[in-house]
């Protein structure tokens, strides 16, 4: 939470910045042109999102399922009587497997995670090129003026996942 000091410090800086500004010449030449885009937006927009969120969401539910099976087994096998040693090995067996699955998974998430991260800048970088724009931040971060390029990353991004799902379709 900000305090009166705390704002006070705030306000003061950014007077000594607006001053300091203001005794700069800036030449209209070298001035950067800067972005924006909400990468929220980008992402709840992108159907891509979606459709891996629920991919996930399955993988997990057949981790947990697969769990569950793990532990009914080794239940019935100490309800059977099974010595220590075959208990320690069957437990040793299931977790093997559970842990594997649990591997395949986290790679599966980064790969994803990678291949998102890849096409969500890729499409950034097209749209700052296409507005010749030299930089761009989340949007949150700018306080005045940008350009906003948000929507048209949206539409970019849709555009390339119509393209790439009639492909899969085909």
């Amino acid at each position: 939470m900000l305090t009166k000091g705390k704002i006070t410090t705030l306000l003061s800086a950014l007077a000594i910045c607006g001053a300091a500004s203001g005794n700069l010449a800036v030449d209209a030449q070298n001035a950067q042109k800067i972005g924006g885009v909400e990468l929220k937006t980008v992402l709840d927009k992108y159907p891509k999102v979606k459709e891996l969120e629920e991919n996930l969401k399955a993988e997990e539910d057949r981790l947990h399922k697969m769990i569950e099976r793990s532990n009914k087994d080794f239940q019935v096998a100490k309800k059977n009587k099974k010595s220590d040693a075959e208990l320690k090995a069957l437990q040793k067996e299931l977790q093997g497997k559970i842990d594997q699955e649990v591997n395949n998974y986290q790679k599966k998430l980064l790969a994803k995670d990678k291949m998102l991260k890849d096409e969500l800048f890729a499409a950034i970088k097209a749209e700052a090129k296409a507005k010749n724009l030299d930089t761009v931040l989340e949007k949150s971060v700018i306080l005045v003026g940008g350009t906003d390029i948000t929507d048209a990353v949206v539409q970019r991004i849709a555009q390339s996942y119509e393209k790439s799902d009639s492909k899969a379709t085909k």
